[in-house]
This record gives C-alpha cells, structure tokens and sequence, in this order.
C-alpha cells in the first residue's frame, strides 16, 4: 500500500472541480504496454519532434515528454542517459528513435567530446569504405560530411563492408543499452549519381563508373543494409528518411517525409506525395507502422507562420501518421508547440475523402476531410480559396492562444479556408460521457491554466427531470451506453432509451439526494453502483450490481452521524483494483477514507483543518497522468 499516494489536493468550487475532472480526462493515456500495443492504441493528433542535439537541456525534458515519437540524436545515449530515462518516466507511453545517418561521416564532429558513436565509428572505417571519385577523392553531399560506400562493391575489413558493419554495431553498441525502441537511419537513398555525375568510382578501380551502374549498385547496398539491420533487431522499429525507393519498406516500418511536401518527390506535387503517404507505401512497410511527415520553415526559424504548419498537420492527419514542424534542414532542435497540438480528436472514423471530387482512390490537389471521434479535419491542397458548407452540421474552432483569426473558438456551420491551408475543428459540445452532471446546468470547459477551451453548453436532456443528477457510462462492457438517472432517493437504469431497471438504495421512505459512482470493484468487466446518502442521511455505504442487486455494505463513519457522505472510487493503490472513497458531508469535519470493496478501512485524512465543521464533495481522477489516481475535495454545499 502506497499511502503516499494518496493525494491532498486544494479546495476548489464544485463546478469548477467537475470541470478540471472533465477536461483532463480527454486524452486518457494508453496502457503500458509493447510498441506495437502503444502505436495502435494513440489517438489523434499524433506528433513526433526530430530532435538532434547531441545534448538535453532540463527544459527539454520536459517538453520534448508531451510528443508520442522523439527521434533523439544517438549520442544522447552516452552523453545524457539519465534524461532519456526521464523523459520515457514522464511519459511512459513515449516511442523513441535513435539517429544514426546511414550512409556519411561529418568529419568536423568527430572530435568533438560529445560525439564518442561516431569517433567509434569513423576509427574503424578503412579508407577504402569511403565513397571516392575517379581521382581518389572523398566525396560530399553535405558540408563537412564525407559518403561512405554502402554497395557491396566496397573491399571487406574483417569479413565485413560497410553495410554489414553499421547493423552489428546499431545492435550493439546503440540498441543494446535498452534505452531506444529502435532507430532513425537518415538519408536512405536508393541512388548517389546525382551528387558527381560521371564522376563516381563505386568499385575503386581508379575510373569513373557510368551513373546507371553506380544508382543500381548504390540501391543494392541500401537493400542489403536494411536486410541486415532488420535481421540483426527484429522486434525493433526501424525507420528512414528519404526512403523514397518503396522495395526498401519490407524491412521498414515506415520513412520520414521531410520538408513537406518534399520538393524532390513529384516536384513537390502534394497529390503525389500524399498518395506516397496514404497508399503505395503502406502496403509494403511493416507493422507497426510508423510514418512522420515533417514541414518546417524553410531555414527561416519564423515560428509564427501557422498556416504552414496547419498545412502540414491536417494533411499529416488524413493519414496514420505523426507530425512534425521544425526550423528546417539546418536545425531540429526546437520544441515548438501549437494550439492544434493539444486538441483532441480521439480515434478515427472515416477514411480521407475529397470534398471536390467523389473519386476518393485518387489522391490528387481538392479539398480533404477526415472525420474523428470528436472533430474534423479539412485541408485545401488546392492554390485557390475555397468555401465549404456544411449539410447539417455544426463544428467550432478550437479556441486557441495563437492564431485567433483561425482559432478563435467560434462555433461554425461554413466555412472559408485559404490556399494550401488546413483546419482542425471540433464537434460541438452535446453530452458529457463518463462524468456526473446535474440535468439543466449550463457548463464551460476550462484547462489548468483557466483558458476556456471549449463553448459552453446546457448538459439538459428533455426525457429526464430538471436537476436529476445523470451518468452515461457502459455499464456491463458491451460497448453500449447506459444512463443512469439519480433523483428522488431512486436510481433509474436506462439502455437505448428504454428503462430496464430502477431500486430505491434505501428504501422508498428515503427520499433525499443520494451520491453515487460506478467502478469495476472486482475486475470483472461489469461496474458495480456505489451509493451514498445525502444531507439527513447515515454514512451508509451500499454496493449494487448492475442489476441494481445489492452486494455489500458498511458505515463509512459513526452510525448516528446523518449529515449525509459523497462517494467516489479510484485505484490510488496501482493494485489494479478502485478503492471506495468518502468525504462527510453537513456537520462533518473533512475526513476523507478510503475503503477496500468489501469496507475494510485502508486509510483516512483530514482534507482540511479537523476542528472545522464543513460539507465536502469527493471526486477521484488520475489528472496528472502518472497511472495513479488522485483525491480531489472541495467545500460543496449539497
């Protein structure tokens, strides 16, 4: 029992408590689990950070842990351990790559005291595994970054080239520290022609080799690296960057496009690449699949311009993919976050479709939507303004801190939307799922910080009382909701509309406000009803099924205490099992316990001073996601 666990958390008002309960439980993190597990359980938006500094600030700990993917500089290992571990214990459900470039060594980093991989790697690398040209010369791409021969022309040291070298010493020297869930191999290319023309030697016979030979050598080395990377780590996911070539994907788990949309890819014809994305290139990568789109800034580091960024999101979001938006090719170290970021979509519910053209299996320029469980993406790849009306629907704009002449939370049932810019916008707040409300009361959604993310919305609904207290919540695991309705001293069970069970928990002569919860107490996969009774009421615990049958009780305090008791049930324990939960209500003095299901006393505190005679109301959430629920009381007056 880990009583320090349980959580003294500050007074605050009931609404304002049902409303910090409510937001925070939007984006429920996923269970610990395997990396397949994790990938197919996250939800939409998923957004990744190409992150490659060689070192990691405290600050970026603790940013770079909101992202689902971080592709993280593999000297990182050796230089800041401890921080890869903290990031991965702030967010346990985190997928982290490591960088390695596939086919070049920068010399200019090499000596450098951070870079102890590479100094590794380039001590073992002979001469002869560099890529020369006729005259014997190293040859460049990239400033100060020298190519390594990948093909399996390059000369054996020791029984290996180059591409066979680097797999082992991925396996062994990055991946077997246990601190990545595999690696980002950068500049994946199926062809090298193009960086000399006629000028490459790629067997080191002392002439230049013709460009159609060196391309068709250069991609069987790139194959024959990634089938030795892929034999060498099975159960780990490798992806790659500029992996254009789609024979390398049946031992990728996905590819990196970057600078979207990549200008050397179709010309930078964003039907052409989308269809890369959503189509051709999934059919062969492995599961899971993992897929990142990054856009940036062009080397302009103008953070600021959203439309771009938006243009890469939504069409990042009609796909499986995961996001990414950075300064540009000559820096991923930034951690820029976006209102679009923190919206919450939940799972997907259509496949992409154009909104110009009914022809869905051709990806080409039109306006896009994608539906969700709690909104919409569109995008408009198109280089003209476009207008859309919606049949029937009603959406609003996330209200945002950024862009407000996007963003300004306004609720909508048209819209207009800029060239080669893209929108994410939310359903309209209707019901509340999961969480008790009063039947009438008007409510606003608010974060930590008080910024109402949401527009408000009266909870009522007309075939139920006024001021009868509602839960919708799936009572027996069928993945249908019920609706329980508490008014009265009785608890009504409604299923599709229709009543189908209804019991007084104490008696038909109490006829006062009763508290009440549901919780799987016993892991079976139907939640019991926990009930507590009001103001003029004893501290009468009772446990029901979802028949409404009882199956246990017992007196959380004194039993001629009738100040009436809220109730509440969380696993503040991580045993896997919800406790029960009371807080005393008029008359009483604050002191909060905790209950096994059976009744048994496990703990108790004083939320406040204990002299104090005060009402109180319980609540239990898990609202800072560390798979720990937490107490929360406020003063209430029932």
């Amino acid at each position: 029992m880990k009583v320090n666990n349980f959580k003294k958390l500050l007074s605050i008002t009931k609404i304002s408590l049902f409303l910090v309960i409510l937001v925070l439980g939007l984006n429920p993190l996923f269970s610990q689990a395997g990396k397949e597990e994790i990938i197919s359980n996250q939800t939409y938006p998923k957004i990744a950070n190409y992150f490659l500094s060689w070192s990691l600030l405290d600050k970026s700990v603790l940013e770079l842990a909101k992202w689902n993917i971080l592709i993280l500089d593999m000297e990182n290992q050796v230089n800041n351990p401890e921080k890869l571990r903290k990031i991965r214990e702030l967010n346990p459900n985190v997928v982290i790559l490591a960088y390695v470039p596939i086919e070049e060594i920068v010399y200019d980093n090499v000596n450098c005291q951070f870079t102890q991989l590479r100094k590794k790697i380039a001590d073992y690398s002979p001469e002869s595994w560099y890529l020369h040209n006729n005259k014997r010369e190293r040859i460049s791409f990239w400033p100060g970054a020298e190519v390594m021969n990948i093909t399996n022309s390059a000369p054996l040291k020791e029984g290996q080239r180059w591409n066979t070298f680097l797999p082992y010493f991925v396996k062994n020297e990055i991946l077997a520290t246990g601190l990545w869930d595999g690696i980002f191999y950068d500049n994946t290319s199926h062809s090298i022609s193009w960086v000399k023309p006629g000028k490459i030697d790629i067997n080191n016979d002392g002439r230049a080799d013709s460009d159609f030979y060196v391309d068709a050598q250069w991609k069987a080395g790139t194959m024959k690296m990634l089938r030795s990377t892929r034999e060498a780590n099975p159960n780990y996911i490798i992806i790659g960057n500029s992996a254009s070539d789609i024979d390398f994907q049946k031992y990728l788990n996905g590819r990196m496009f970057e600078t979207f949309p990549t200008p050397w890819e179709g010309n930078g014809d964003w039907g052409y690449v989308t269809d890369l994305y959503l189509n051709r290139f999934p059919l062969k990568s492995l599961d899971p699949q993992v897929y990142v789109i990054n856009s940036n800034t062009e080397n302009t580091g103008v953070m600021d311009n959203y439309r771009k960024m938006r243009f890469g999101l939504t069409s990042t979001l009609l796909g499986k993919g995961y996001y990414s938006f950075d300064f540009g090719d000559r820096s991923h170290t930034q951690t820029w976050w976006y209102d679009e970021y923190s919206s919450f979509l939940g799972d997907s519910q259509s496949e992409a479709y154009n909104l110009l053209d009914s022809d869905d299996q051709n990806i080409e320029v039109g306006l896009w939507r994608r539906d969700f469980a709690r909104g919409i993406v569109i995008v408009n790849s198109t280089n003209q303004e476009q207008v859309y009306v919606f049949r029937g629907e009603d959406f609003e704009k996330i209200n945002g801190k950024q862009d407000r002449r996007v963003n300004n939370g306004s609720k909508i049932n048209w819209l207009r939307i800029a060239p080669e810019d893209g929108v994410v916008l939310l359903k309209t707040n209707k019901d509340i799922i999961g969480s008790n409300y009063l039947n009438g009361n008007f409510v606003r959604i608010f974060n930590m910080d008080g910024h109402q993310e949401r527009n408000g919305f009266f909870t009522f609904q007309e075939e139920y009382q006024g001021n009868m207290e509602i839960l919708k919540t799936d009572l027996n695991g069928d993945g249908k909701l019920e609706v329980l309705a508490n008014g009265e001293g009785k608890i009504f069970i409604y299923k599709e509309g229709q009543e189908t069970k209804s019991f007084y928990p104490y008696t038909e002569n109490f006829k006062k406000h009763i508290s009440f919860a549901v919780a799987d107490l016993d892991n079976d996969g139907n939640q019991e009803i926990i009930t507590g009774a009001g103001p003029g009421g004893g501290p009468h615990v009772r446990v029901f099924n979802k028949e409404g049958e009882l199956i246990n009780q017992f007196f959380a305090y004194e039993s001629d205490f009738y100040g009436g008791i809220s109730i509440t049930a969380g696993d503040l324990n991580e045993d896997g099992l919800k406790e029960i939960i009371t807080s005393p209500g008029q008359g009483g003095n604050s002191q909060v316990k905790i209950f096994t299901q059976y009744g048994h006393l496990l703990n108790n505190f004083f939320a406040y001073d204990y002299q104090t005679s005060v009402s109180t109301r319980v609540v239990s959430n898990d609202i800072n996601h560390d798979g720990v629920d937490e107490i929360l009381v406020s003063i209430d007056n029932f």
